[in-house]
C-alpha cells in the first residue's frame, strides 16, 4: 500500500499508511528536530521533550491521552532520533479520525505541566545514573 504524505505550511510532515489487509493503518507526524539540534549542555533535551508531549494538552490530562487510544486497542507512541521526533499511532481504520485528532492534539496543544515535568525529569535523571548492560 502507498504511504500518503503531506507537508503542512509550518514544515510538519504527516504520513498515513493503510496496511495491505485494509483493516489497520498507521499515522504519524514528523518534526524536524532531534538530538543533533541540542547544544552540548542540552544533551537529552529532545528525548525529554518527546516524553513531556504526552503529559497533558489543553484538552486532556496525561491519562486521557493514552486511554483515548488504548480504549480502542490502538497504539500511541513516539521516538526521537538525531534528525527528528516522530509521534505516531497504529489503529483499526475505523478509528482513523480519533488517531489523527489525538496525535494532532499532542503535537499542537501540549501544555508541559510543571508537576509532570518534574516527575519526568526525575525519571530521566535516574535512567542516566543506572549503568547499562
Amino acid at each position: 500500500m502507498e504511504v500518503l504524505r503531506h507537508t503542512l505550511p509550518n514544515g510538519l510532515r504527516m504520513a498515513h499508511k493503510p496496511t495491505a489487509n485494509g483493516q489497520v493503518s498507521h499515522f504519524g507526524i514528523t518534526i524536524n528536530a532531534g538530538s543533533r539540534d541540542e547544544r552540548e549542555d542540552e544533551q537529552g533535551l529532545a528525548h525529554f521533550i518527546e516524553h513531556c508531549l504526552f503529559k497533558g494538552t489543553e484538552r486532556r490530562k496525561a491519562f486521557h491521552i493514552l486511554s483515548r487510544m488504548d480504549s480502542v486497542g490502538a497504539e500511541l507512541n513516539a521516538y526521537t532520533t538525531k534528525e527528528e521526533t516522530v509521534i505516531y499511532a497504529s489503529f483499526l481504520n475505523s478509528h482513523f479520525k480519533r488517531a489523527m485528532e489525538v496525535v494532532a492534539d499532542i503535537v499542537c496543544r501540549s501544555t508541559f505541566p510543571e508537576k509532570e515535568i518534574a516527575k519526568e525529569r526525575d525519571v530521566m535523571l535516574h535512567r542516566a545514573q543506572v549503568p547499562h548492560l
